[in-house]
C-alpha cells in the first residue's frame, strides 16, 4: 500500500514538473479559452460504468468528427492516472492553433464477449483559441482626461484578465476585460498588454498610452498657427492679385471694343450718299420738267379757241418755260 502511494506522488510530481515547464494549465470539463501558443490539459475522469474502459479523444468541428490521435499529431498528448478513489484520463495539447477550437470528448469501450461497444462521455470541453489585443478608446490623451483600456478577445464573456504596465503586472482587485483610468497624469503614460488568467506567459502586445499635458498641447497648436497664418495671408493676397488682374484685362478689352465702335460710327457719319442725293436731284427736276410740258401742252389744246391774242400769250409763256429750262440745265 505504501508502495503504490509512494509510485503515484512520484508519477505526480513527474507530471507537475512536466507541465511546469510547459506552462500547462489543466481544464475541467467546460468552456476553455486560452491564447494561441500555449499549452493546455484536459482532464476528466476516466470510468462511465463497471467494465467500461477509455479508448481515444474525439474533437468535433461543426458536426465533423475527427480523432485526437497521437500518432498522427505529436502536439497530442494521452495519459491516465488513477487518483485516490478514480482513475483520470487526460489529453495534453501543446502549441495550440486556431484549428485546435472545437468540442473535445472521451470515447469508451465495453466489450462482452465477442461484443464490443462503444460510447461517448456526457462531459465535454469546449475550446477556445484566442489572439489578445489592447485598444485604447482615444487616440489623443491629455492630463486630467478619463481612459478606458480594453483587452479584445475572441473568448466567451467573464473571462479574467491579467494587466500589465512596462511589463509589469498591476495589483488589482479585479480583472476584468477592460482597464479605467480617471483623471490620467504623465506618469499613467506606458506600454500596457494584457493576458488571460493563468497564461501570464502568453500576453498581447503592448500598446502605447502617451499622455500630453494640456500646456504643451495649447503651445502646439499656438505655433501652428503661427506657421499657418502667413501662408494663409500669402495665398489670399495671390488671389486679390489675380482677380484684381482679370478684371483689369476685361476692362481693357471692353474700352478697346467700345473705341473700334466709335470709330465705325464716326465714319459712317462724316461720308455722306452723294449718290443717292444726285438721284434725288435729278429725279426732282425731270418731274418738275414733266409738269411743265403738261401745262404747255394743255395751253396748246386751248389755242384753237382762243383768238389770236390767247395764241400770242401761250407763245410768251412757252418761251418763258424755254428760258427757265436753260438756266435749270446750266445749273446743274
Amino acid at each position: 500500500m505504501d508502495l503504490t502511494f509512494s509510485l503515484m506522488v512520484l508519477f505526480l510530481l513527474y507530471l507537475k514538473g512536466l507541465f511546469a515547464q510547459n506552462d500547462t494549465v489543466f481544464f475541467h470539463p467546460g468552456s476553455v479559452c486560452a491564447p494561441a501558443g500555449s499549452t493546455v490539459a484536459l482532464e476528466s475522469t476516466c470510468l462511465l460504468h463497471t467494465g467500461w474502459k477509455f479508448q481515444s479523444w474525439k474533437l468535433r468541428i461543426n458536426n465533423t468528427e475527427t480523432l485526437a490521435d497521437p500518432s498522427k499529431d505529436s502536439r497530442y498528448r494521452y495519459n491516465i492516472y488513477k487518483g485516490l478513489s478514480d482513475w483520470w484520463c487526460y489529453l495534453l495539447i501543446h502549441s495550440l492553433k486556431e484549428t485546435d477550437a472545437g468540442i473535445y470528448y472521451m470515447r469508451f469501450v465495453n466489450r462482452n464477449g465477442n461484443t464490443r461497444f462503444t460510447s461517448n462521455s456526457q462531459s465535454e470541453f469546449t475550446v477556445h483559441v484566442t489572439d489578445l489585443q489592447v485598444s485604447v478608446d482615444s487616440d489623443h490623451v491629455t492630463e486630467g482626461q478619463n481612459v478606458t483600456l480594453t483587452c479584445k478577445t475572441s473568448c466567451p464573456p467573464k473571462q479574467t484578465f491579467i494587466w500589465f504596465k512596462n511589463g509589469l503586472r498591476l495589483d488589482l482587485r479585479y480583472s476584468g476585460d477592460q482597464l479605467h483610468v480617471s483623471a490620467v497624469s504623465r506618469e499613467d503614460s506606458g506600454r500596457y498588454s494584457c493576458a488571460l488568467e493563468h497564461f501570464e506567459t502568453f500576453p498581447s502586445a503592448e500598446t502605447l498610452l502617451n499622455v500630453t499635458h494640456a500646456v504643451y498641447e495649447s503651445a502646439a497648436i499656438i505655433t501652428l498657427l503661427y506657421l499657418l497664418i502667413p501662408v494663409v495671408l500669402l495665398l489670399v493676397c495671390l488671389a486679390l492679385w489675380m482677380i484684381r488682374t482679370k478684371q483689369q484685362n476685361l476692362k481693357r478689352l471692353e474700352a478697346k471694343e467700345h473705341s473700334k465702335q466709335n470709330e465705325n460710327v464716326y465714319e459712317n457719319e462724316s461720308t455722306p450718299p452723294v449718290t443717292s442725293d444726285l438721284e434725288e436731284t435729278v429725279k426732282s427736276f425731270h418731274q418738275e420738267e414733266e409738269v411743265q410740258y403738261s401745262l404747255v401742252h394743255f395751253s396748246k389744246f386751248k389755242i384753237t379757241e382762243c383768238s389770236a391774242a390767247c395764241e400770242k400769250e401761250a407763245d410768251v409763256q412757252y418761251a418763258q418755260i424755254a428760258v427757265q429750262h436753260q438756266k435749270n440745265s446750266n445749273k446743274y
